[in-house]
């Protein structure tokens, strides 16, 4: 409460820091409904979360002190990565041209339209950061930091769009580069799995070794179809690397003793 209140007295907005203390106080008379009726059973989990929100209305209240100062850093972030970004998707053209003429279509038809997406996840930051601006102005300063949040999850997103056709690239041409390197870290992966269920006491427990076999053997036919003029390298990558998670989750499963 003291921190509310020191943070309300300097003018900033305390609405989250008391929506909070209002859940402590609440999980609070529980508590001590609780106590009177003797029902002792969950006490200690309810004075365990009347605390997390107690603590958590104070965290909030703290931040809120900052806010002023934050928030104008945060914004002038922001639109510095709004222009980077919008560059950036001007690229997306020329990574893509790379992959249509280097590869088959399975191999980048999931990220067409990448250009598109990223320009309205752009334009829905831009306008976020337009919101925080004029809440800014009203001395709106946890309204104004919500929209800052909003900001960076869409530029978080065009981000993601606008690095995808390098990396796809990039990966697609060094498997292409070298396929085996890829088919020989699956094969290890698969080899150290038979190894351990073969050494465990009893051997291999229910159909391990078949799994693992069948891993193999799909491994084996994955390498056979590089031996075409074109190959499809994007489903051999994502083929081999289901391979090892699959593998991965099977020996994480007989560790535990599932």
């Amino acid at each position: 409460t003291a921190a509310i209140e020191a943070t309300r007295a300097a003018g900033r907005d305390t609405t989250g820091a008391q929506q909070q203390l209002a859940r402590a106080r609440e999980a609070y008379h529980q508590i001590s409904e609780a106590a009177v009726g003797r029902a002792t059973v969950g006490i200690r989990a309810a004075v365990a979360e009347a605390r997390r929100q107690a603590e958590q209305a104070r965290r909030l209240a703290d931040e809120a002190r900052t806010l002023p100062e934050r928030t104008p850093k945060a914004l002038g972030s922001l639109r510095t990565r709004v222009d980077g970004l919008r560059y950036r998707i001007g690229q997306l053209d020329e990574r893509m041209s790379d992959l249509r003429r280097e590869f088959v279509a399975a191999c980048w038809t999931d990220l067409t339209g990448g250009a598109k997406a990223a320009h309205t996840e752009l334009d829905a930051a831009v306008a976020a950061v337009g919101d925080a601006e004029r809440r800014v102005t009203a001395g709106e300063w946890e309204a104004a930091w919500d929209a800052v949040t909003r900001a960076r999850g869409h530029l978080e997103r065009v981000t993601e769009t606008v690095d995808a056709p390098g990396e796809r690239l990039a990966a697609l041409r060094a498997v292409r580069d070298d396929p085996r390197a890829e088919s020989e870290r699956t094969r290890r992966v698969i080899r150290d799995a038979q190894r351990f269920v073969l050494g465990l006491p009893g051997g291999p427990p229910g159909d391990s070794a078949r799994q693992l076999d069948s891993r193999s053997a799909l491994l084996q036919t994955m390498v056979g179809k590089l031996d075409v003029p074109h190959p499809d390298y994007w489903t051999y990558l994502t083929q081999l690397a289901r391979i090892r998670t699959e593998v991965g989750e099977l020996v994480d499963r007989i560790r535990q003793g599932g």
